[in-house]
């Protein structure tokens, strides 16, 4: 038998049918063996009842206890089947959690990388902005350091016209 070969228990007719036979053969034998007290009993206290009396008698007996029987059987079924599709479900959903397991494994991977490829822009865009601002200074130093030339070549321009008069 394989691993998803699961038996069916047995319906409950074939049981019922099987158990009745050697249930009413038993309880049958056992009111032949105890006849003979009963009758001497039942003389003394109670009416004599005729053979086909006795025989309806033990038929009823006989239905109550075979309905008795099939009412325990057909429960223990009940049981066994739920039971059984309690283990075909288990059995069916174990790929489907391996599945969600393996998709919830490569979702954190994904998550993890996508972390990691944000941190790195973010550092590399923070770099940027610090070679930005670097070059903004840059900038504004140079234009200070152009400001004073020209301030420069103006004092320049103006002493040469006061040492020419003199």
């Amino acid at each position: 038998m394989g691993d998803h070969d699961i038996r069916t228990p047995p319906s409950p007719q074939s049981i019922t049918s099987s158990s009745a036979a050697s249930s009413s053969a038993c309880t049958i034998l056992s009111s032949h063996q105890s006849m003979p007290s009963a009758r001497r009993t039942s003389r003394s206290h109670k009416p004599k009842l005729s053979l086909s009396g006795e025989v309806q008698s033990n038929i009823e007996d006989v239905r109550g206890q075979v309905d008795s029987l099939s009412k325990g059987i057909n429960y223990v079924y009940s049981v066994k089947v739920v039971h059984s599709e309690y283990k075909i479900t288990k059995v069916n959903s174990h790929p489907q959690k391996v599945k969600i397991d393996f998709q919830r494994k490569q979702a954190k991977l994904k998550c993890n990388k996508a972390a990691i490829i944000h941190q790195r822009v973010q550092e590399s865009k923070s770099l940027e902005i610090q070679l930005f601002e670097a070059q903004a200074k840059a900038h504004l130093e140079k234009r200070a350091m152009l400001e004073l030339k020209i301030e420069l070549l103006k004092l320049k321009e103006s002493l040469p016209s006061c040492s020419s008069p003199a």
